[in-house]
């Protein structure tokens, strides 16, 4: 034997409540329906494809930001229940986004808002009439630069069919990513409730083998992330560095941490930061947890 252990890492149970699934799901669909509608008509009213960009990223950050607190509320740990809760809140939010988009095409006086909420009505009633308006408006183009007249950049076609394929694409994943990740953090069945991230206020040094690392972990040696980075931050003004930081999930039965490389740039006195995992959700000793905890506390 050459006394290395095979290194565990947290899963999620799979565990999903039926009832908390249902409300995640009829949850996020409530603030969908509003959020779709109002994507829909800023979308219409200023139809530049620079802010629709912006605004498809807001509304997959919110619906998924939402399923996610619905999925931490009602302890759902089961992944794939999470992501189609996230899809189905998309899909509610895209359909009624096409409706008031549909609905608001062209309108210009607030006398006409109650015209456009009986047009929505309509499209519920005859979605193939909503069908056949998305391919009028797709023969008919979409203004790129914004502008009028000769000078103006359309799309139709099938570029314009690419990118709202790639405009339903960016948001779905926006709102499924957020409930996934919610779903897959650690969670205690003991205690019944989520852990808590803490990220220790010192930092480690950076993890140059990761091989190595994980290999020295399965000995028991833990020493790496017991040893403070000193001089971190010490120069006045803000200068490349490069350390591991740690990230604990206290629990008195099953503790977890994660230890992530960071490597920060400085470029014209602005901090360009990115993070990359090394270790994640690895489980270790209780007492292992409390010196690492002790040591860079």
């Amino acid at each position: 034997m050459d006394g290395t252990t095979r290194l565990a890492y947290y899963k999620p149970s799979g565990a999903a409540p039926p009832s908390g699934v249902i409300l995640t799901a009829l949850g996020g669909c409530v603030l969908a329906v509003a959020a779709g509608a109002l994507y829909g008509i800023v979308s219409a009213v200023i139809p530049l494809i620079y802010i629709n960009i912006l605004l498809a990223g807001a509304l997959g950050a919110l619906l998924g930001f939402a399923v996610s607190k619905g999925v931490s509320a009602f302890h759902v740990r089961n992944v794939s229940c999470a992501v189609i809760s996230g899809i189905i809140v998309f899909i509610c939010a895209y359909v009624f986004h096409w409706f008031f988009y549909l609905a608001a095409y062209g309108v210009t006086k607030l006398s006409e808002v109650q015209e456009v909420f009986e047009t929505v009505s309509m499209y519920f009633e005859n979605p193939r009439d909503a069908w056949d308006g998305i391919k009028f408006i797709n023969g008919l183009g979409w203004s790129i630069s914004g502008s009028s007249g000769s000078g103006a950049m359309t799309v139709s076609g099938w570029e314009l069919w690419a990118i709202w394929a790639a405009e339903a694409v960016w948001i779905g994943y926006l709102s499924a990513a957020a409930p996934a990740k919610q779903a897959n953090a650690p969670y205690s069945e003991r205690r019944g409730m989520w852990m808590d991230a803490v990220e220790l206020p010192k930092s480690v040094a950076f993890i140059e083998n990761t091989a190595a690392f994980k290999e020295s972990l399965s000995r028991g040696d833990f020493g790496a992330l017991m040893t403070p980075l000193d001089g971190r931050n010490a120069p006045s003004e803000p200068s490349d560095e490069k350390y591991a930081a740690v990230t604990m999930y206290p629990d008195s039965w099953d503790p977890y941490i994660s230890v992530s490389n960071v490597t920060v740039k400085v470029k014209k006195k602005k901090r360009d930061v990115s993070t990359k995992n090394v270790v994640k959700y690895l489980k270790v000793p209780a007492e292992i947890s409390l010196k690492i905890k002790d040591a860079l506390s």
